[in-house]
């Protein structure tokens, strides 16, 4: 059975972040980035609980592991099918991804923020260890909404004096300047708000405001076709909403863009796993996990497809390798029953 109080390693690891915060930090940068780094640690201290939770279901605990296949509110509502948090932490909690998503888009820390996430901190702490509480029914998520933030803009001056043997009217130097700055400025703006709607789209995604996060991603796509990150995260959108064909079609064009990606490569080891070909989702995972072995989900990813294709040894020798928490996870589950494949092509 999964020793409890490991779960709250990450909490504990953040004790002078939160230390700082007690003490009243001045100082509004450090303020922001403990606040940050707390939340974070808070994060990680419910996804070791998700993922120790032994009564979850094993698809659920999986996913604990990939922050983008399980946002934090969808984090928090798993915990509490489970019955590992009560519903006024559970609120706390939500509040407190709010206060993140804030610090994320530049805003300064307001006066609450701090006590708001020592409360947590301390909720949690008795939280992790209480026993589950089955629930009748479950609460539905409270999402909160973030609008993107533009940056500020930048100008230079320039001008050409003498060309033809005639000056120009000393008036028009300042108009070309100005001219001169607008364009620069505008360009500026352009490419400041293609960023935005990157950054406003992940955003959303993690909150779990996947219909939201859509139009963010399709334009940042349409303005960088060479970027495979906008085709990532629409796959992704794609394959949770169960839309198999829309997903392929978007890591046909992520792949296109950037073949030596270990996101896109586990991405398609996941659709394939989803749509019931564990064989080619095999190939996918063992080549994301050469190209970035630190990333957990990829392990979990090979493991699972392993086990659905019919080689449990080959599986279990993967594991000896995996790092700790994979190994902790799946090293006691039976092989998993791959579903029925579609008729469509998966790249």
């Amino acid at each position: 059975m999964p020793d409890r109080h490991s779960v709250l390693r990450p909490l504990h690891a953040a004790a002078a972040d939160l230390a700082l915060l007690r003490g009243g930090a001045a100082d509004p940068d450090a303020q922001r980035g403990a606040i940050l780094r707390a939340t974070n640690a808070v994060e990680g201290t419910l996804r070791r609980m998700l993922r120790d939770e032994e009564s979850a279901p094993l698809d659920l605990r999986l996913r604990a592991l990939a922050p983008d296949e399980l946002p934090a509110p969808e984090l928090v509502a798993g915990l509490r099918q489970q019955g590992r948090l009560t519903i006024e932490f559970a609120a706390a909690l939500h509040e407190l991804w709010g206060v993140r998503r804030r610090l994320t888009s530049g805003l300064p820390p307001a006066p609450a923020d701090a006590q708001l996430l020592l409360r947590v901190g301390e909720r949690l702490e008795e939280e992790a260890l209480a026993p589950a509480t089955p629930l009748a029914r479950t609460e539905p998520t409270d999402w909160t909404q973030m609008q993107p933030l533009p940056d500020a803009a930048g100008s230079g001056p320039g001008d050409r004096a003498r060309r033809w043997g005639w000056s120009l009217p000393t008036w028009w130097i300042p108009a070309v300047v100005g001219a001169l700055a607008l364009l620069l400025l505008g360009g500026w703006w352009f490419t400041s708000s293609r960023d935005n709607d990157l950054k406003a789209g992940v955003e959303r995604f993690r909150s779990g405001q996947l219909t939201e996060a859509v139009p963010y991603f399709r334009r940042y796509a349409q303005a960088n076709p060479d970027d495979a990150t906008p085709r990532l995260y629409l796959a992704r959108i794609h394959r949770r909403s169960r839309r198999f064909r829309e997903a392929a079609e978007e890591l046909q064009q992520a792949q296109r863009a950037a073949p030596n990606d270990p996101a896109v490569h586990r991405e398609l080891g996941f659709l394939f796993l989803d749509t019931g070909r564990p064989a080619p989702a095999v190939a996918r995972f063992r080549s994301s996990i050469q190209l970035e072995p630190a990333a957990t989900d990829g392990w979990v990813g090979l493991v699972r497809a392993l086990r659905a294709a019919g080689q449990p040894a080959a599986a279990e020798q993967v594991l000896m390798r995996a790092p700790p928490e994979v190994r902790a996870l799946l090293g006691d589950q039976l092989p998993m029953t791959p579903p029925a494949a579609p008729l469509y092509t998966v790249p």
